[in-house]
């Protein structure tokens, strides 16, 4: 999404204002980009949020914890104006989704996506389809030729 906005002529939002969670500086492997979008567009800044070490010399955007601690001060955000989109581990989604709802905002005002990591993935045989998901998996594998035995 970021470089679709930076190689535009013109973005459809005022500012945007990344808050980036990792648990270590070694896996903000993206710092050197992120740092040089902020410092040629003024319309992003962002925020690195390191939930198990900071790095020696934090810079005024590094934070120790979790993005959720970025999401509390109200001043940051302004329900009737402002987009929150959520991406990541289901549980910081949760209380991130949570949070907003706390500062006022509307639900479609907060758009999540949730990743479920390899530990988080349930069996085959627990998930439960319906036939809209069914016919949505047929026509996305139809689209890329391919089928349930080979993926």
């Amino acid at each position: 999404m970021l470089h679709s906005l930076e190689q535009s002529t013109s973005i459809p939002f005022e500012s945007v204002h990344l808050l980036f969670g990792v648990r270590s500086p070694v896996e903000c492997l993206c710092r050197p980009w992120l740092d040089d979008l902020a410092l040629s567009h003024a319309w992003f800044d962002w925020e690195v949020f390191y939930s198990q070490s900071l790095p020696s010399k934090p810079a005024m955007n590094e934070h120790q914890g979790y993005v959720t601690s970025g999401l509390q001060d109200p001043a940051k955000f302004d329900p009737a104006q402002d987009w929150v989109l959520l991406c990541g581990n289901p549980m910081m989604v949760d209380e991130g989704f949570a949070l907003m709802k706390e500062r006022g905002f509307k639900s479609k005002r907060v758009i999540r996506e949730k990743y479920l990591f390899a530990r988080q993935e349930r069996k085959a045989s627990d998930l439960k389809m319906s036939d809209a998901d069914r016919a949505l998996l047929q026509a996305k594998m139809a689209r890329y030729q391919a089928t349930p035995d080979s993926e």
